[in-house]
């Protein structure tokens, strides 16, 4: 086995973001149709919610009870909740929980403020301002699919369409089947999932916050002498349940940043003084022996997941 191994997926389990979100979608459209709650409920309101004297004032729980209803239950609402389904559960795979948690945070405050901005604007009201969940879905298809533009995506078994045109997919279907010539929704995921897309690509450690930790711990540094000894972190304890084994003189632990250090003349060379995060530690799955680092994008390429030997990792900074 080579002393990097690029991973590609994660265990299909581990998606505990998507699947409470499908569940609390399922949940809430179940209440509306059994007629225990109104749409008007729950809707995302905007600036009446902060402003004192509306009826709506201090309304909080609408934030995220709004990304839980996709609308009545029909057709076009089970066609939403399968491409959720098909998008956010490979994603949630290929970053790993939580960086994918994170990336929702994100594009949860972004579209809650595009919608909260949008339905005071004046003019023709769209319902997508007031449930912004089809926005926030398609916010992270547009996510996926800039990571992965040409994932295959199945439409029901019938057809495969690559991630790059599953945005005209949407669109033909909202014109030819719900009679739509605007998606909004899509419209609004789109800009902002490119939006915040670009400023992963500025901004690493936007993208992993992990990172942030990291870059601090270089500046802490930068002016100390060249013989000044590395900062090492305590071992584990032997008898910590949860403690990492130790391999050399620093024990790493989740979270951990760590710099990539290889010989000359290995081919992975390339990598030698890039940082990276620590995602799994050895002792299971398909690599035993390795650590699973994570390694942001770059201008030359895309962020990777990969499973490396001890020796070839040096401690850098301690996780959160």
């Amino acid at each position: 086995m080579p002393d990097v191994v690029t991973i590609l997926t994660k265990d299909p389990k581990s998606v505990p973001t998507t699947a409470a979100w499908l569940a609390a979608l399922a949940a809430v459209t179940m209440l509306i149709e059994s007629n225990f709650l109104e749409h008007m409920d729950i809707a995302w309101l905007g600036f009446p919610i902060w402003t004192p004297g509306t009826p709506f004032y201090g309304q909080w729980y609408r934030a995220l009870a709004s990304l839980c209803t996709l609308g009545s239950l029909s057709f076009s609402t089970l066609i939403s909740v399968y491409f959720i389904a098909s998008t956010a559960v490979p994603y949630e795979l290929a970053v790993g929980r939580a960086l994918f948690f994170w990336h929702m945070l994100l594009g949860t405050v972004a579209v809650l403020g595009v919608c909260a901005i949008g339905g005071v604007v004046p003019g023709r009201g769209y319902p997508e301002f007031y449930f912004p969940a089809a926005a926030l879905a398609h916010y992270i298809e547009t996510l996926h699919l800039c990571y992965q533009p040409d994932y295959v995506v199945s439409i029901m078994g019938v057809r495969h369409v690559k991630m790059k045109h599953v945005p005209l997919f949407h669109m033909g279907y909202g014109i030819f089947m719900d009679n739509r010539w605007i998606n909004m929704g899509l419209l609004i995921g789109y800009v902002v999932g490119h939006f915040v897309h670009s400023n992963f690509k500025l901004f690493p450690w936007l993208e992993n916050p992990y990172l942030a930790l990291a870059a601090l711990a270089e500046e802490d540094n930068r002016g100390a002498p060249a013989a000044a000894p590395r900062r090492e972190a305590p071992a584990a304890a032997a008898d910590d349940p949860a403690a990492t084994r130790a391999e050399g003189p620093v024990a790493l632990k989740i979270g951990d940043a760590v710099t990539f250090a290889f010989p000359d003349t290995s081919a992975n060379a390339p990598l030698t003084g890039k940082r990276g995060v620590v995602e799994a530690l050895p002792g299971g799955g398909d690599f035993p022996d390795r650590y699973v680092v994570f390694l942001a994008a770059t201008a030359d390429s895309g962020q990777r997941r990969l499973a490396v030997k001890r020796e070839h990792l040096e401690f850098f900074a301690r996780g959160l």
